[in-house]
């Protein structure tokens, strides 16, 4: 059994545009998905946050256990990005870790972990694939044992 559920493909990636990303390819993907989001996402902090591209911002916003997109910068937290970062991130060919390690994060407002957050929603959308939440891992017995040094 692997547990490598990696998506991404180190071939020539097609350009993601951020008006018909964010406006019509991934909001039907977040209602596909949203009953692998909704259960993870409300153990996040998921401030509303805006992803802007080349001038032209989206929010993203989390509210009764669904996520919507809608045009404007009406969010909490706030990160600029180059449209090959947008594609980038939408191919899964980057993150918000290698951006910030890399010193091209560019977040005139909140965090890290704001980004991080959303990237774990984007990427459940994107992917198809669950967000982890408590509970998810189960053990068919109880689990007492320890390791010494």
């Amino acid at each position: 059994m692997s547990v490598d559920l990696r998506t991404r493909v180190d071939s020539e990636q097609a350009p993601v545009e951020a008006s018909a990303f964010f406006g019509a390819a991934l909001p039907p993907l977040l209602d596909a998905h949203q009953a692998k989001i909704a259960p993870g996402a409300r153990e996040l902090v998921l401030k509303d946050f805006c992803i802007e591209t080349e001038g032209e911002p989206f929010t993203l916003r989390f509210d009764a256990d669904r996520v919507s997109v809608a045009p404007g910068n009406q969010g909490q937290a706030h990160a600029r990005l180059t449209a090959e970062q947008l594609s980038d991130l939408a191919n899964d060919q980057s993150t918000p870790v290698a951006w910030m390690s890399n010193r091209v994060l560019n977040m005139p407002e909140g965090g890290l972990a704001d980004f991080l957050n959303w990237w774990l929603v984007l990427r459940a959308a994107l992917d198809g694939r669950r967000i982890h939440a408590r509970g998810d891992v189960r053990f068919d017995r109880e689990v007492r044992r320890s390791f010494t040094p």
